[in-house]
């Protein structure tokens, strides 16, 4: 039997090369890892900064759709309250003149302002001089000087024919650009004698 005995005895230089070429090794992979631990957290931070960025995006846009739509709602009760107000002026001429006074300050193709004031009716229908709408005391008012000036103007126009009237009520106001909004309506004289 045959018994071989194989021992490598390195020296100690070439054990010592070998165990810093082994930490020289580990050093690196730290080295790799802590550089890829920092664009994978630069990656991270701008994913999440680019969907903070496109939330705020949409809630900015949402708030100025919201003030839009807000200022069509005004606009449109600013422009009915017009013509309900003329509705008012004429059932007040009939009620003080009579039937055949449906038409007594009403019918003139030139445009108006609406002063409301329920005591003196006579004020109602001012002549147009610009149209500035105020907001005071949580109260739209047209004629009045009131607390907030708005961005709302407000003419209103009758044309009279015959036995009956057409009333346009025209809001213009600006925001991010200018609107109008225009409702119209016709009276009929139905208590003529």
């Amino acid at each position: 039997m045959i018994n071989f005995q194989f021992s490598l005895n390195f020296p100690q230089a070439v054990r010592r090369t070998a165990g810093q070429a082994m930490i020289n090794f580990q050093t690196r992979l730290c080295d790799r890892r802590s550089g890829q631990v920092l664009v994978e957290s630069i990656v991270a931070i701008t994913l999440v900064l680019v969907g903070l960025l496109g939330i705020i995006t949409l809630l900015l846009r949402s708030t100025v759709a919201n003030r839009e739509i807000q200022n069509r709602l005004i606009a449109s009760y600013l422009a009915a309250e017009g013509i309900e107000l003329v509705r008012y002026v004429v059932d007040h001429d009939i009620s003080v003149g009579g039937p055949g006074a449906w038409n007594a300050r009403v019918g003139l193709d030139d445009p108006y302002e609406i002063v409301f004031d329920a005591v003196d009716v006579h004020d109602t229908l001012i002549p147009y001089a610009g149209g500035k709408v105020y907001l005071s005391s949580g109260v739209y008012e047209q004629g009045l000087v009131g607390d907030v000036e708005t961005d709302f103007t407000r003419r209103v126009r009758v044309v009279d024919t015959a036995n009956k009237f057409n009333v346009v009520s025209e809001v213009t106001w600006s925001g991010r650009g200018s609107f109008t909004l225009v409702v119209e309506d016709e009276f009929y004289n139905w208590r003529r004698k």
